[in-house]
């Protein structure tokens, strides 16, 4: 009985490459061709450059981890674990920044948040 030999590949075929979003690409967490999309298809002009969308989730990403860093400062100095919309209305109310950018939002369910500043 005759065995056969296996023939071993000797041509390089090409690996897949793996596939990155454009999130992934730029370190981000919001996504970025949601936000391009809506850029494209609302009222404003419809040739917009592909890293605008990346700038503006950059942005807006910067804004939330700052909010979210805040409100739980003010969780904590509270005595409480979770994040509620109270303590982000702190947050924004205490921060100069953030007032002067989000001061006429309105948070639903934030309380009265002068009593205590």
């Amino acid at each position: 009985m005759r065995t056969q030999k296996t023939k071993k590949s000797t041509s390089k075929a090409a690996k897949p490459v793996k596939r990155l979003r454009k999130e992934q690409k730029a370190g981000l967490i919001l996504p970025v061709a949601r936000i391009e999309r809506r850029l494209r298809t609302g009222q404003w002009n419809p040739r917009t450059s592909p890293i605008a969308a990346v700038y503006i989730a950059a942005a807006v990403e910067h804004v939330l981890r700052r909010i979210l860093a805040l409100s739980m400062v003010w969780a904590e100095a509270m005595e409480r674990v979770r994040v509620t919309p109270l303590f982000v209305a702190l947050a924004v109310k205490a921060d100069p920044e953030l007032d002067a950018l989000l001061g006429d939002a309105m948070f639903k369910d934030g309380g009265a948040a002068e009593y205590v500043l």
